[in-house]
Protein backbone atom coordinates (compact mmCIF):
# COMPACT_ATOMS: atom_id res chain seq x y z
CA UNK A 1 0.00 0.00 0.00
CA UNK A 2 1.38 3.39 -0.97
CA UNK A 3 0.28 6.76 0.43
CA UNK A 4 1.12 9.35 -2.18
CA UNK A 5 0.39 12.29 0.10
CA UNK A 6 -1.00 13.16 3.50
CA UNK A 7 -2.90 16.21 2.23
CA UNK A 8 -6.70 16.31 2.52
CA UNK A 9 -9.40 17.37 0.11
CA UNK A 10 -12.08 18.66 2.46
CA UNK A 11 -15.82 19.21 2.19
CA UNK A 12 -17.23 21.20 5.13
CA UNK A 13 -20.55 19.74 6.31
CA UNK A 14 -23.14 22.04 7.90
CA UNK A 15 -25.69 20.45 5.57
CA UNK A 16 -27.82 17.36 5.15
CA UNK A 17 -27.17 15.19 2.12
CA UNK A 18 -29.86 12.73 1.08
CA UNK A 19 -29.23 9.73 -1.12
CA UNK A 20 -31.44 7.30 -3.00
CA UNK A 21 -30.57 4.86 -5.79
CA UNK A 22 -30.81 6.63 -9.10
CA UNK A 23 -29.50 6.26 -12.61
CA UNK A 24 -26.23 8.02 -13.27
CA UNK A 25 -26.15 11.44 -14.88
CA UNK A 26 -23.37 13.92 -15.59
CA UNK A 27 -22.57 16.54 -12.98
CA UNK A 28 -23.75 20.08 -13.57
CA UNK A 29 -21.38 22.48 -15.26
CA UNK A 30 -21.05 25.97 -13.72
CA UNK A 31 -23.23 27.31 -16.52
CA UNK A 32 -26.02 24.93 -15.45
CA UNK A 33 -26.01 26.13 -11.82
CA UNK A 34 -27.52 29.22 -10.25
CA UNK A 35 -28.92 30.39 -6.93
CA UNK A 36 -32.35 31.96 -6.58
CA UNK A 37 -32.88 33.93 -3.36
CA UNK A 38 -36.48 33.93 -2.20
CA UNK A 39 -36.62 36.73 0.37
CA UNK A 40 -39.07 38.47 2.65
CA UNK A 41 -38.54 42.14 1.60
CA UNK A 42 -38.38 43.85 4.97
CA UNK A 43 -41.47 42.53 6.76
CA UNK A 44 -42.54 44.28 9.99
CA UNK A 45 -45.18 42.09 11.66
CA UNK A 46 -47.38 44.14 13.97
CA UNK A 47 -48.50 41.39 16.35
CA UNK A 48 -47.60 37.94 17.64
CA UNK A 49 -48.23 34.92 15.40
CA UNK A 50 -48.39 36.93 12.19
CA UNK A 51 -48.33 34.95 8.93
CA UNK A 52 -46.82 37.13 6.19
CA UNK A 53 -46.07 36.29 2.56
CA UNK A 54 -44.09 37.58 -0.40
CA UNK A 55 -43.07 36.04 -3.71
CA UNK A 56 -40.26 35.74 -6.24
CA UNK A 57 -40.55 35.17 -10.01
CA UNK A 58 -38.83 32.05 -11.34
CA UNK A 59 -36.03 32.96 -13.81
CA UNK A 60 -37.03 32.70 -17.46
CA UNK A 61 -34.26 30.28 -18.58
CA UNK A 62 -35.25 30.68 -22.23
CA UNK A 63 -38.62 29.08 -21.57
CA UNK A 64 -37.15 25.84 -20.27
CA UNK A 65 -37.74 24.25 -16.89
CA UNK A 66 -35.37 24.66 -13.95
CA UNK A 67 -34.86 22.20 -11.12
CA UNK A 68 -34.48 22.93 -7.41
CA UNK A 69 -31.79 20.59 -6.09
CA UNK A 70 -31.03 22.22 -2.72
CA UNK A 71 -32.32 24.63 -0.07
CA UNK A 72 -30.51 26.90 2.39
CA UNK A 73 -32.65 28.84 4.87
CA UNK A 74 -31.40 32.27 5.94
CA UNK A 75 -33.39 32.92 9.10
CA UNK A 76 -33.33 32.24 12.84
CA UNK A 77 -35.81 30.50 15.10
CA UNK A 78 -35.79 33.52 17.45
CA UNK A 79 -37.54 35.44 14.64
CA UNK A 80 -39.36 32.86 12.53
CA UNK A 81 -41.43 30.08 14.03
CA UNK A 82 -41.37 28.51 10.59
CA UNK A 83 -40.68 29.32 6.94
CA UNK A 84 -42.63 27.63 4.14
CA UNK A 85 -42.12 27.84 0.39
CA UNK A 86 -44.97 27.26 -2.06
CA UNK A 87 -45.05 27.04 -5.83
CA UNK A 88 -47.70 29.05 -7.70
CA UNK A 89 -48.82 29.82 -11.23
CA UNK A 90 -49.63 33.31 -9.96
CA UNK A 91 -49.14 34.53 -6.36
CA UNK A 92 -51.59 36.39 -4.16
CA UNK A 93 -48.83 38.78 -3.01
CA UNK A 94 -46.71 40.23 -5.82
CA UNK A 95 -42.88 40.20 -5.76
CA UNK A 96 -41.34 42.98 -3.68
CA UNK A 97 -44.47 43.34 -1.54
CA UNK A 98 -45.48 41.91 1.85
CA UNK A 99 -49.01 40.80 2.63
CA UNK A 100 -51.13 38.58 4.82
CA UNK A 101 -51.23 34.93 3.81
CA UNK A 102 -54.98 34.73 3.45
CA UNK A 103 -54.37 33.10 0.09
CA UNK A 104 -51.09 31.72 -1.25
CA UNK A 105 -51.91 31.68 -4.98
CA UNK A 106 -54.31 33.86 -6.94
CA UNK A 107 -54.59 31.28 -9.72
CA UNK A 108 -53.84 27.58 -9.77
CA UNK A 109 -53.33 25.42 -6.72
CA UNK A 110 -50.37 25.89 -4.37
CA UNK A 111 -47.72 23.22 -3.92
CA UNK A 112 -45.41 23.03 -0.92
CA UNK A 113 -41.78 22.76 -2.00
CA UNK A 114 -39.95 23.33 1.30
CA UNK A 115 -40.47 23.80 5.03
CA UNK A 116 -38.02 24.98 7.70
CA UNK A 117 -38.05 25.56 11.46
CA UNK A 118 -35.83 25.45 14.57
CA UNK A 119 -32.63 26.30 12.66
CA UNK A 120 -32.69 23.21 10.45
CA UNK A 121 -29.52 22.81 8.33
CA UNK A 122 -29.12 23.21 4.60
CA UNK A 123 -30.69 20.46 2.48
CA UNK A 124 -29.37 18.89 -0.71
CA UNK A 125 -31.63 16.54 -2.64
CA UNK A 126 -30.48 13.13 -3.89
CA UNK A 127 -28.52 13.04 -7.12
CA UNK A 128 -30.64 13.28 -10.28
CA UNK A 129 -33.67 14.58 -8.33
CA UNK A 130 -35.26 18.03 -8.31
CA UNK A 131 -38.45 20.09 -7.96
CA UNK A 132 -39.56 21.24 -11.42
CA UNK A 133 -40.19 24.99 -11.72
CA UNK A 134 -40.50 27.54 -14.54
CA UNK A 135 -40.80 26.68 -18.23
CA UNK A 136 -44.07 24.89 -18.97
CA UNK A 137 -44.55 23.79 -15.35
CA UNK A 138 -47.30 25.01 -13.04
CA UNK A 139 -44.78 26.82 -10.81
CA UNK A 140 -43.89 30.29 -12.14
CA UNK A 141 -43.49 31.97 -8.73
CA UNK A 142 -42.12 30.87 -5.38
CA UNK A 143 -44.07 32.21 -2.40
CA UNK A 144 -42.32 32.56 0.97
CA UNK A 145 -44.50 32.38 4.08
CA UNK A 146 -43.02 33.32 7.46
CA UNK A 147 -44.81 32.69 10.74
CA UNK A 148 -43.48 35.34 13.11
CA UNK A 149 -43.52 34.53 16.81
CA UNK A 150 -43.72 38.18 17.82
CA UNK A 151 -44.30 41.61 16.34
CA UNK A 152 -41.17 43.54 15.42
CA UNK A 153 -40.27 47.04 14.29
CA UNK A 154 -36.99 46.04 12.64
CA UNK A 155 -37.59 44.89 9.03
CA UNK A 156 -37.07 41.17 8.56
CA UNK A 157 -35.40 39.69 5.51
CA UNK A 158 -35.72 35.98 6.21
CA UNK A 159 -34.92 34.11 3.01
CA UNK A 160 -34.20 30.77 1.42
CA UNK A 161 -31.51 30.26 -1.20
CA UNK A 162 -32.59 27.75 -3.84
CA UNK A 163 -29.83 25.83 -5.60
CA UNK A 164 -31.04 25.53 -9.20
CA UNK A 165 -29.93 23.35 -12.08
CA UNK A 166 -30.91 23.77 -15.70
CA UNK A 167 -30.06 20.11 -16.40
CA UNK A 168 -33.22 17.96 -16.67
CA UNK A 169 -33.40 15.58 -13.71
CA UNK A 170 -34.42 11.92 -14.17
CA UNK A 171 -36.52 12.06 -10.99
CA UNK A 172 -39.06 14.67 -9.95
CA UNK A 173 -39.35 15.61 -6.27
CA UNK A 174 -42.56 16.45 -4.44
CA UNK A 175 -43.99 16.86 -0.95
CA UNK A 176 -47.04 15.11 0.50
CA UNK A 177 -48.35 16.59 3.76
CA UNK A 178 -50.49 14.90 6.41
CA UNK A 179 -51.93 17.24 9.04
CA UNK A 180 -54.50 17.21 11.83
CA UNK A 181 -57.38 19.62 11.32
CA UNK A 182 -58.73 19.31 14.84
CA UNK A 183 -58.05 17.69 18.19
CA UNK A 184 -57.19 18.48 21.80
CA UNK A 185 -54.56 17.48 24.35
CA UNK A 186 -56.01 17.45 27.83
CA UNK A 187 -54.09 18.92 30.81
CA UNK A 188 -51.85 16.42 32.58
CA UNK A 189 -52.14 13.81 29.80
CA UNK A 190 -49.10 11.63 29.11
CA UNK A 191 -48.47 9.85 25.79
CA UNK A 192 -51.58 11.56 24.40
CA UNK A 193 -52.01 11.02 20.67
CA UNK A 194 -53.51 12.65 17.61
CA UNK A 195 -53.71 10.44 14.53
CA UNK A 196 -54.09 11.38 10.87
CA UNK A 197 -54.62 9.06 7.90
CA UNK A 198 -55.75 9.04 4.29
CA UNK A 199 -55.84 6.87 1.20
CA UNK A 200 -53.34 7.63 -1.57
CA UNK A 201 -55.14 7.93 -4.89
CA UNK A 202 -52.31 9.14 -7.12
CA UNK A 203 -51.70 7.29 -10.37
CA UNK A 204 -47.90 7.19 -10.02
CA UNK A 205 -45.78 5.54 -7.36
CA UNK A 206 -44.20 7.79 -4.70
CA UNK A 207 -40.86 6.81 -3.18
CA UNK A 208 -40.15 8.67 0.08
CA UNK A 209 -36.56 9.73 0.57
CA UNK A 210 -37.04 12.24 3.40
CA UNK A 211 -39.59 13.30 5.99
CA UNK A 212 -40.16 16.20 8.36
CA UNK A 213 -42.26 16.69 11.47
CA UNK A 214 -43.87 19.85 12.84
CA UNK A 215 -45.72 20.46 16.09
CA UNK A 216 -45.32 22.72 19.10
CA UNK A 217 -44.13 22.63 22.71
CA UNK A 218 -46.03 19.57 23.98
CA UNK A 219 -45.04 17.22 21.15
CA UNK A 220 -42.55 14.47 21.98
CA UNK A 221 -42.59 12.41 18.78
CA UNK A 222 -44.24 12.12 15.37
CA UNK A 223 -44.13 8.88 13.37
CA UNK A 224 -45.29 8.31 9.80
CA UNK A 225 -46.39 5.04 8.16
CA UNK A 226 -47.38 3.47 4.87
CA UNK A 227 -50.03 0.71 5.09
CA UNK A 228 -51.07 -1.71 2.37
CA UNK A 229 -54.68 -1.64 1.12
CA UNK A 230 -55.57 -4.63 3.36
CA UNK A 231 -53.80 -2.95 6.34
CA UNK A 232 -51.64 -6.04 6.90
CA UNK A 233 -48.34 -4.54 5.77
CA UNK A 234 -47.25 -1.62 7.97
CA UNK A 235 -44.01 0.20 7.11
CA UNK A 236 -42.56 3.02 9.15
CA UNK A 237 -41.42 5.92 6.99
CA UNK A 238 -39.59 7.67 9.81
CA UNK A 239 -39.88 9.28 13.24
CA UNK A 240 -38.49 12.43 14.83
CA UNK A 241 -39.19 14.85 17.64
CA UNK A 242 -40.47 18.32 16.71
CA UNK A 243 -38.23 19.62 19.50
CA UNK A 244 -35.21 18.82 17.32
CA UNK A 245 -34.18 20.92 14.34
CA UNK A 246 -37.23 20.55 12.11
CA UNK A 247 -35.25 19.36 9.12
CA UNK A 248 -36.03 16.83 6.42
CA UNK A 249 -34.54 13.63 7.82
CA UNK A 250 -33.71 10.56 5.69
CA UNK A 251 -36.67 8.19 5.32
CA UNK A 252 -36.43 4.46 5.76
CA UNK A 253 -35.16 3.01 2.47
CA UNK A 254 -37.11 0.76 0.14
CA UNK A 255 -40.63 2.14 0.67
CA UNK A 256 -42.98 2.66 -2.27
CA UNK A 257 -46.42 4.24 -1.97
CA UNK A 258 -48.89 3.11 -4.63
CA UNK A 259 -52.49 3.80 -5.54
CA UNK A 260 -54.74 2.29 -2.86
CA UNK A 261 -52.15 2.40 -0.08
CA UNK A 262 -52.87 4.25 3.15
CA UNK A 263 -50.73 6.88 4.82
CA UNK A 264 -50.87 7.55 8.55
CA UNK A 265 -49.12 9.72 11.11
CA UNK A 266 -49.24 9.61 14.90
CA UNK A 267 -48.33 12.64 17.00
CA UNK A 268 -47.49 12.02 20.67
CA UNK A 269 -47.75 14.71 23.37
CA UNK A 270 -46.83 15.20 27.01
CA UNK A 271 -49.10 17.65 28.88
CA UNK A 272 -47.60 17.00 32.32
CA UNK A 273 -47.93 20.15 34.40
CA UNK A 274 -50.37 21.82 32.02
CA UNK A 275 -53.51 23.28 33.60
CA UNK A 276 -55.62 23.76 30.49
CA UNK A 277 -56.31 21.91 27.27
CA UNK A 278 -54.34 22.66 24.13
CA UNK A 279 -56.13 22.51 20.77
CA UNK A 280 -54.99 22.25 17.17
CA UNK A 281 -54.54 25.84 15.98
CA UNK A 282 -52.37 28.37 14.18
CA UNK A 283 -50.62 30.13 17.09
CA UNK A 284 -47.48 28.96 18.84
CA UNK A 285 -49.54 28.49 22.02
CA UNK A 286 -51.78 25.99 20.21
CA UNK A 287 -50.63 22.59 18.97
CA UNK A 288 -50.13 21.10 15.53
CA UNK A 289 -49.62 17.63 14.06
CA UNK A 290 -47.87 17.68 10.66
CA UNK A 291 -45.90 14.97 8.86
CA UNK A 292 -44.24 15.91 5.56
CA UNK A 293 -43.11 13.25 3.08
CA UNK A 294 -40.56 14.33 0.49
CA UNK A 295 -40.68 11.84 -2.35
CA UNK A 296 -39.37 11.15 -5.84
CA UNK A 297 -41.07 9.77 -8.92
CA UNK A 298 -39.75 9.25 -12.47
CA UNK A 299 -39.74 12.45 -14.51
CA UNK A 300 -42.95 12.87 -16.47
CA UNK A 301 -45.01 10.59 -14.23
CA UNK A 302 -48.62 11.61 -13.58
CA UNK A 303 -49.23 12.11 -9.87
CA UNK A 304 -52.60 13.85 -9.81
CA UNK A 305 -53.39 17.02 -7.90
CA UNK A 306 -53.70 15.76 -4.30
CA UNK A 307 -50.57 16.44 -2.27
CA UNK A 308 -52.01 16.74 1.21
CA UNK A 309 -54.63 15.23 3.45
CA UNK A 310 -55.93 15.85 6.92
CA UNK A 311 -58.35 14.71 9.54
CA UNK A 312 -58.16 13.30 13.02
CA UNK A 313 -60.01 14.54 16.05
CA UNK A 314 -63.30 13.36 17.53
CA UNK A 315 -65.11 13.29 14.18
CA UNK A 316 -62.77 10.75 12.60
CA UNK A 317 -64.45 8.03 10.54
CA UNK A 318 -64.83 4.41 11.58
CA UNK A 319 -62.45 3.46 8.73
CA UNK A 320 -59.79 5.83 10.09
CA UNK A 321 -60.09 4.44 13.60
CA UNK A 322 -59.76 0.89 12.28
CA UNK A 323 -56.60 1.91 10.48
CA UNK A 324 -55.13 3.64 13.54
CA UNK A 325 -55.43 0.41 15.53
CA UNK A 326 -52.84 -1.07 13.16
CA UNK A 327 -50.21 1.50 14.18
CA UNK A 328 -47.49 -0.22 16.29
CA UNK A 329 -47.47 0.40 20.03
CA UNK A 330 -43.91 1.73 20.02
CA UNK A 331 -45.29 4.80 18.23
CA UNK A 332 -46.29 5.98 21.74
CA UNK A 333 -42.68 6.22 22.88
CA UNK A 334 -41.21 9.63 23.60
CA UNK A 335 -38.04 10.56 21.74
CA UNK A 336 -35.15 12.36 23.48
CA UNK A 337 -35.95 15.99 24.17
CA UNK A 338 -32.59 17.01 22.72
CA UNK A 339 -31.54 15.73 19.34
CA UNK A 340 -28.80 13.07 19.45
CA UNK A 341 -25.53 14.12 17.85
CA UNK A 342 -26.34 11.70 15.03
CA UNK A 343 -30.02 12.73 14.80
CA UNK A 344 -30.18 12.23 11.04
CA UNK A 345 -29.08 8.61 11.40
CA UNK A 346 -31.20 8.15 14.53
CA UNK A 347 -34.39 9.30 12.80
CA UNK A 348 -34.15 6.65 10.09
CA UNK A 349 -32.36 3.84 11.94
CA UNK A 350 -33.56 0.29 11.44
CA UNK A 351 -35.45 -1.35 14.29
CA UNK A 352 -36.46 -4.90 15.10
CA UNK A 353 -39.48 -6.24 13.20
CA UNK A 354 -42.72 -5.17 14.85
CA UNK A 355 -46.21 -6.60 14.95
CA UNK A 356 -47.90 -5.94 11.64
CA UNK A 357 -44.59 -5.66 9.77
CA UNK A 358 -43.71 -8.71 7.67
CA UNK A 359 -40.42 -10.43 8.37
CA UNK A 360 -37.88 -10.72 5.55
CA UNK A 361 -38.28 -13.88 3.48
CA UNK A 362 -36.49 -16.88 4.99
CA UNK A 363 -33.05 -17.77 3.66
CA UNK A 364 -30.92 -20.85 4.03
CA UNK A 365 -28.46 -20.71 6.91
CA UNK A 366 -25.64 -21.46 4.49
CA UNK A 367 -26.30 -18.10 2.83
CA UNK A 368 -25.02 -16.26 5.89
CA UNK A 369 -21.76 -17.87 6.98
CA UNK A 370 -20.95 -15.41 9.71
CA UNK A 371 -19.77 -16.41 13.19
CA UNK A 372 -18.16 -14.63 16.12
CA UNK A 373 -14.41 -15.14 16.49
CA UNK A 374 -13.53 -16.02 20.11
CA UNK A 375 -11.13 -13.71 21.98
CA UNK A 376 -11.14 -11.06 19.27
CA UNK A 377 -10.01 -8.36 18.84
CA UNK A 378 -6.36 -8.83 19.56
CA UNK A 379 -4.93 -6.74 16.72
CA UNK A 380 -1.22 -6.89 17.34
CA UNK A 381 -1.54 -5.96 20.97
CA UNK A 382 -3.41 -2.73 20.14
CA UNK A 383 -6.62 -1.83 21.91
CA UNK A 384 -9.50 -1.07 19.57
CA UNK A 385 -11.93 1.65 20.60
CA UNK A 386 -15.44 2.25 19.30
CA UNK A 387 -15.47 1.00 15.70
CA UNK A 388 -17.11 3.51 13.38
CA UNK A 389 -16.40 1.86 10.04
CA UNK A 390 -15.21 -1.32 8.35
CA UNK A 391 -14.46 -1.43 4.63
CA UNK A 392 -12.82 -3.73 2.12
CA UNK A 393 -10.77 -2.44 -0.77
CA UNK A 394 -11.18 -3.65 -4.35
CA UNK A 395 -8.30 -6.08 -3.78
CA UNK A 396 -10.02 -7.61 -0.72
CA UNK A 397 -7.94 -5.99 2.01
CA UNK A 398 -9.92 -5.06 5.12
CA UNK A 399 -9.66 -1.75 7.01
CA UNK A 400 -11.12 -0.72 10.36
CA UNK A 401 -11.77 2.91 11.39
CA UNK A 402 -11.98 3.27 15.19
CA UNK A 403 -11.92 5.95 17.88
CA UNK A 404 -9.16 4.62 20.13
CA UNK A 405 -9.58 5.84 23.70
CA UNK A 406 -12.08 8.50 22.65
CA UNK A 407 -15.74 7.69 23.36
CA UNK A 408 -18.82 9.09 21.68
CA UNK A 409 -21.17 9.24 24.64
CA UNK A 410 -23.44 11.71 26.42
CA UNK A 411 -21.84 15.14 26.44
CA UNK A 412 -19.55 14.46 23.48
CA UNK A 413 -21.35 17.18 21.52
CA UNK A 414 -22.96 20.43 22.63
CA UNK A 415 -26.57 21.41 21.78
CA UNK A 416 -25.35 22.88 18.46
CA UNK A 417 -23.84 19.50 17.51
CA UNK A 418 -20.28 20.78 17.92
CA UNK A 419 -17.62 18.68 19.60
CA UNK A 420 -17.49 19.53 23.29
CA UNK A 421 -14.83 21.93 24.55
CA UNK A 422 -13.39 19.16 26.71
CA UNK A 423 -12.78 16.84 23.74
CA UNK A 424 -11.50 19.70 21.59
CA UNK A 425 -8.97 20.55 24.28
CA UNK A 426 -7.67 16.97 24.14
CA UNK A 427 -6.80 17.49 20.48
CA UNK A 428 -6.81 14.85 17.76
CA UNK A 429 -6.79 11.17 18.73
CA UNK A 430 -3.19 10.17 19.42
CA UNK A 431 -3.54 6.63 18.06
CA UNK A 432 -3.59 4.96 14.66
CA UNK A 433 -7.30 5.17 13.89
CA UNK A 434 -7.21 3.30 10.55
CA UNK A 435 -5.93 -0.26 10.76
CA UNK A 436 -5.39 -2.79 7.98
CA UNK A 437 -6.15 -6.33 9.16
CA UNK A 438 -5.17 -9.72 7.85
CA UNK A 439 -7.50 -12.72 7.66
CA UNK A 440 -6.77 -13.69 11.27
CA UNK A 441 -7.52 -10.22 12.62
CA UNK A 442 -3.90 -9.19 13.05
CA UNK A 443 -2.73 -5.70 12.18
CA UNK A 444 -0.70 -5.31 9.00
CA UNK A 445 -0.39 -1.54 9.16
CA UNK A 446 -1.99 1.52 10.73
CA UNK A 447 -2.22 5.26 10.21
CA UNK A 448 -4.32 8.30 11.16
CA UNK A 449 -2.57 9.23 14.42
CA UNK A 450 -3.09 12.91 15.29
CA UNK A 451 -5.54 13.48 12.43
CA UNK A 452 -9.10 12.69 13.58
CA UNK A 453 -11.31 14.01 16.39
CA UNK A 454 -14.41 11.79 16.14
CA UNK A 455 -14.22 9.08 13.44
CA UNK A 456 -17.60 8.30 11.94
CA UNK A 457 -17.45 6.31 8.69
CA UNK A 458 -15.05 4.76 6.20
CA UNK A 459 -15.70 3.78 2.60
CA UNK A 460 -13.37 2.63 -0.18
CA UNK A 461 -14.55 3.10 -3.74
CA UNK A 462 -13.94 0.88 -6.77
CA UNK A 463 -10.76 2.82 -7.60
CA UNK A 464 -9.35 2.20 -4.11
CA UNK A 465 -9.87 5.77 -2.85
CA UNK A 466 -10.61 6.17 0.85
CA UNK A 467 -13.63 8.32 1.83
CA UNK A 468 -13.56 9.23 5.50
CA UNK A 469 -16.02 11.17 7.69
CA UNK A 470 -15.02 12.93 10.92
CA UNK A 471 -18.07 14.40 12.68
CA UNK A 472 -15.83 16.05 15.27
CA UNK A 473 -14.46 18.25 12.50
CA UNK A 474 -17.76 18.22 10.55
CA UNK A 475 -15.76 17.18 7.52
CA UNK A 476 -15.80 14.43 4.97
CA UNK A 477 -12.73 14.01 2.85
CA UNK A 478 -10.50 11.85 0.77
CA UNK A 479 -6.79 11.89 1.61
CA UNK A 480 -5.24 13.37 -1.52
CA UNK A 481 -3.69 10.60 -3.57
CA UNK A 482 -4.47 7.87 -1.03
CA UNK A 483 -5.16 4.65 -2.87
CA UNK A 484 -4.54 0.93 -2.70
CA UNK A 485 -1.63 0.14 -5.02
CA UNK A 486 -0.14 -3.31 -5.25
CA UNK A 487 3.60 -3.51 -4.78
Amino acid sequence: MVFKSSQWQILTLPLLLLAIPACSAPADTPEQQQVLKVEMPGATPTHDDSYLCSSTKVPANAGKELYIVGFQALSDMSVAHHVLLYGCQRPQVEPGKVGDCGGICSSGGSKIVYAWARNAPELRLPANTGFVIGGASSIQYIVIQVHYLHGRSQPDRSAVNLQLSSRPQPFTAGIFLMMAYSGSIQPGAQHATLDVSCKYSGSSEMRPFAFRTHAHALSRAIVGYRLSPDLQDVQEIGRASPQWAQAFYPARPGISIRNGDYLAARCVYDATGETQAHHIGSTHNDEMCNFYIMFSTPAGAKLGDIFSCGGGGPDASTESRRLWRKIPQDSLDYLPSEAPADAFAYAAKATAPRKGVPHPPPAAAAAHKVAAVPDWPRPGGRQLGQISGVAAGPDGRVFVFHRGARVWGPGAFDPDNRLSDALQSEGAINEDTVLELDASGGVISGWGRGVFFMPHSLNIDAQGNFWITDVGLHQVGIPDGLSLISD
